[in-house]
């Protein structure tokens, strides 16, 4: 049977070509086959042909199977194309059974409202435990985590809005928000954003707030995270990553956190946490401003009181 290309699919890389009922979809990114009869997909039969990439994959199909789901969900709706990006379509060894799927839906034109924030025509994919949301007009993305650990990221754009984007969809990866790009202005905000809360953390630390000085001084640690990994992606000239690296090493700088926390304890920390975080920014390659000495004045007045 011929299968169908829309023109916006032939725009970018990764289309799956569509799947209808009794018709075997046949998968060029993973080589995957699926046999779909009355609505319900033949396991026997999935995955097949399974040489070359498809072979590699063998072991992870719950992508692939997860996107003939869609097709066939999509084939009652105003829906032009499902297309396939980030790892499941890389070409690269990036997609493991821990890779989530990353999904654009071409909706029809003017027709990306009804597939978009509503998200209850994906029940088929499974019941949903977890949701997060963000607004791309005409559409935007949602985050689904599956009861059974998949996660998906559906993309609702329309076909007007597909082939202006085409070039950023073609380069898609796990980070659905962004465009890989990293920016040395993040280290300055961290920076600022750290500092506000060890000052916070500080003074509740003092009048012996304990729950909030707590939860204050716990999250400079992923302050310190945040910024290490900008200094990671700055070193690589990338946000996408997959497995180890080299500046994994900079979680060694963390420092421990008290079991049952007392106010001099949070004090304790937040001065770790500085010392962490001067640590981490020594690794970038033009570190920020990290003006620690408005904290540590604070820091001494309440070790003195």
């Amino acid at each position: 049977m011929a299968r169908r290309q829309q023109p916006v699919a032939r725009l970018l890389r990764g289309v799956f070509p569509p799947c209808t009922y009794r018709e075997t979809c046949a998968n060029p990114v993973s080589g995957f086959d699926f046999l779909f009869t009355q609505g319900q997909r033949d396991v026997t039969r999935c995955p097949m042909n399974m040489t070359g990439k498809g072979a590699r994959r063998a072991s992870v199909p719950w992508q692939d199977a997860t996107v003939c789901d869609l097709r066939v969900i999509a084939a009652g709706l105003p829906i032009d194309d499902v297309i396939v990006v980030g790892s499941t379509a890389d070409e690269s060894d990036r997609l493991d059974a821990w890779s989530d799927l990353d999904v654009v839906v071409v909706a029809k034109a003017d027709t990306a409202d009804t597939l978009w924030p509503d998200v209850s025509w994906l029940a088929g994919l499974g019941d949903v435990a977890a949701l997060s949301q963000s607004a791309r007009p005409p559409g935007g993305t949602s985050r689904l985590l599956l009861i059974d650990g998949r996660r998906v990221d559906v993309i609702v754009t329309d076909t007007v809005a597909a082939a202006e984007r085409r070039a950023e969809l073609a380069d898609f990866s796990s980070t659905a928000d962004t465009d890989g790009t990293v920016d040395t202005a993040d280290l300055d905000q961290i920076a600022n954003d750290l500092l506000f809360d060890a000052a916070l953390a500080t003074v509740k630390a003092a009048r012996g707030e304990r729950l909030i000085s707590t939860h204050l001084a716990i999250g400079l640690l992923q302050r310190c995270l945040e910024a290490a990994m900008v200094v990671r992606d700055l070193a690589e000239r990338t946000a996408h990553h997959t497995g180890p690296r080299r500046h994994d090493a900079l979680a060694d700088l963390l420092p421990d956190v008290p079991a049952a926390p007392r106010p001099d304890d949070v004090l304790h920390l937040v001065g770790r946490s500085l010392d962490c975080f001067a640590g981490v920014i020594a690794a970038a390659p033009s570190p920020p401003a990290f003006p620690r000495q408005a904290v540590d004045v604070l820091l001494a007045r309440a070790g003195a009181r």
